[in-house]
C-alpha cells in the first residue's frame, strides 16, 4: 500500500480555505479530524500566527484573516473534537 505523509498545517490550511472553496462537507471535514487525531489551541494559534507575520503581510493577509482562521479552526475543534481546552 502506498503511504501518504501530510503536514498538520496542511491540514489546517485545507480546513481553513474550505468554506472559501467551497469543500467544506463534513465527509471531508471528518477526515481532517482522522488525519489530525487531536488539536490544540497552542497549535491553532502557531498556524494562525502565521498570518500576522512579515511574509504573510508581504502577501497581502492581514488580521481579518488571521481573525477567520483562528474562528474557522476553532469551530472545527469543538465540533470534531468536543473540547475547548488547551491539549
Amino acid at each position: 500500500m502506498r503511504k501518504v505523509e501530510i503536514d498538520i498545517y496542511e491540514i489546517l490550511d485545507l480546513i481553513c480555505s474550505s468554506e472559501d472553496y467551497g469543500f467544506n462537507n463534513s465527509t471531508l471535514l471528518y477526515s481532517f479530524k482522522e488525519m489530525l487525531d487531536s488539536l490544540s489551541n497552542d497549535e491553532i494559534e502557531n498556524y494562525c500566527s502565521y498570518f500576522l507575520s512579515e511574509e504573510a503581510i508581504n502577501q497581502g493577509y492581514t488580521n481579518e484573516d488571521y481573525e477567520i482562521c483562528k474562528e474557522r479552526l476553532i469551530e472545527f475543534k469543538e465540533k470534531y473534537f468536543n473540547e475547548t481546552t488547551n491539549n
